[in-house]
């Protein structure tokens, strides 16, 4: 028996979060309760792990990896590819069956669960890699597996487009290693019949590792029609962009390949939206020696992503606003377990105890209005007192030696319930201004200055940037509109707090 105390829980399927102690047995979850109510109910025998300043989730779910086994141990086999699923957060995995022999039969595939038995995670198999061009076949696909309720997952790129597969097409990259490379014509028209074809028979399909902006309109325009039509995202499709392929070579060079910025940037306004509905890692790990191949093209595509994915998924999409801490978890977790009918993804008690345990760099303290995490913010202090929260740095210096305006229009709208709070403000305002008339009675004119210099450094070293300008005994009206319209547009506004 183990008790898991002091945690700050996330359960995505229930929307519950908070402090609460979870108490295990036999790999499973016995009771959940508030911190502190499950002491007394457990012996002396029992094994305490204090999760204090963590994170208690449920077990990730990846749906898209290659484990390689069998046929290529070099590159990897189930049981390292179990080891590194585990270090990343993993607890249940399926496993794309393009290996040597492929996992389509019967006798392949119970050697290989065979296998996966023995690891301490949950591994599944499905099939990845080649697009399905029939479009009779694929039809026929959609309706046997909506007759046995199960989801199709596709591949979607046309080889009949692609040249040197794994570099964007018509990009930055193609032009600098002077090849035509996999165009964005390749996935879209892919996507486009697939979920047409989905649309028509209602049957419940995937488009995995979505790389196009066009091909992310379609799913967002076809899951009206079709609900159960799902995308899914990799991390580096939403990390990175054709830049990668020209600073590191082979070594992110994947199929399909990373693309533009503003691809980039409509794969995140997906995952906000929900038109994609899953993260997964596109796990594919290759040799060194593969990956040092010349011409670069014919280096084999694909990077390893279970170790990184929720990092990266926290760095990229959680630290700059753009989902919540709650939001990413459930892409990572309960929606692919719920589509694939995996029996994952929630914290609830007689489930199963497969809980990764989080440690962030920020100290979770409690949930917001909005089911957002609040976390320690960097702080303008003014004589060692801190007097305000404020956002993140989010701006570069570059954008911070423009004009107010410009800067403005750079920062993202802020979310719902993320607005700053009117009393807080006062608070600061009074707080100021009380500074100021301090200085001004006593006559310290260059100790205002001072004061007014080092707060003014302080605001731009925390990604906001305006001025104090003194007019006579006040601050002018100008420029506390302008900051009041500034604040309102902070990313965590959400998060000020006066202390002291």
């Amino acid at each position: 028996m183990l008790l898991v105390k002091n945690g700050y829980m996330i359960d995505p399927r229930s929307q519950r979060e908070g402090a609460f102690d979870l108490l295990l047995d036999h790999g499973k979850i016995v009771r959940i309760a508030q911190q502190g109510d499950l002491e007394d109910t457990v012996g002396p025998d029992a094994a305490v792990l204090d999760a204090s300043r963590c994170i208690v989730a449920p077990g990730l779910v990846d749906t898209h990896a290659h484990f390689r086994d069998p046929g290529y141990p070099e590159k990897e086999d189930i049981h390292s590819g179990a080891a590194a699923a585990a270090a990343g957060g993993y607890t249940s995995i399926i496993m794309m069956a393009n290996t040597n022999p492929p996992i389509d039969n019967t006798k392949v595939l119970e050697r290989v669960l065979e296998k996966c038995a023995k690891e301490k995670i949950h591994i599944y198999s499905a099939d990845d890699g080649v697009p399905v061009r029939n479009r009779l076949l694929l039809r026929s696909a959609l309706l046997h597996a909506k007759a046995l309720d199960m989801p199709v997952s596709l591949h979607e790129e046309d080889p009949s487009f692609i040249s040197e597969n794994g570099i964007n097409g018509g990009g930055a990259a193609a032009a600098y290693y002077g090849i035509k490379g996999s165009p964005r014509e390749a996935e879209i028209t892919m996507i486009r019949e697939d979920v047409q074809a989905a649309a028509q028979t209602g049957a419940a399909l995937c488009i995995q590792h979505i790389s196009t902006a066009e091909g992310v309109a379609l799913v967002r325009y076809a899951r009206q029609i079709n609900p159960l039509i799902r995308a899914e995202a990799t991390p580096h499709h939403f990390s990175l962009t054709e830049e990668a392929v020209i600073r590191c070579g082979a070594l992110a060079k994947v199929n399909p390949p990373v693309r533009t910025e503003h691809d980039r940037m409509e794969i995140i306004r997906g995952l906000q939206d929900g038109t994609i509905s899953f993260i997964a890692t596109d796990h594919a790990p290759h040799t060194a020696a593969q990956k040092a191949v010349t011409p670069l093209w014919k280096a084999p595509s694909g990077m390893i992503g279970l170790e990184t994915a929720l990092s990266l998924s926290i760095r990229e999409l959680v630290n700059p606003g753009f989902l919540t801490m709650m939001q990413l978890l459930r892409l990572l977790t309960w929606n692919p377990a719920e589509y694939y009918k995996l029996p994952a993804g929630s914290i609830e008690e007689d489930g199963p105890a497969a809980l990764p345990i989080l440690r962030l760099s920020a100290r979770p303290c409690r949930a917001s209005s909005a089911g957002r995490l609040r976390t320690e913010k960097l702080s303008i202090k003014i004589r060692s007192k801190v007097i305000f929260r404020t956002c993140p740095k989010g701006l570069s210096l570059q954008q911070l030696r423009q004009p107010l305006s410009t800067v403005r229009s750079m920062r993202r709208r802020a979310l719902p319930g993320e607005r700053g709070a009117g009393l807080c403000l006062l608070l600061f305002l009074f707080h100021i201004l009380k500074q100021f008339f301090q200085c001004h009675s006593a006559g310290c004119l260059e100790k205002e200055r001072g004061v007014r210099r080092a707060f003014q450094k302080n605001l731009i070293q925390h990604g906001l940037r305006f001025a104090f300008v003194r007019t006579g005994a006040h601050i002018g009206k100008s420029v506390l509109l302008r900051f009041l319209r500034n604040i309102s547009r902070c990313p965590s506004g959400r998060d000020q707090r006066i202390n002291g």
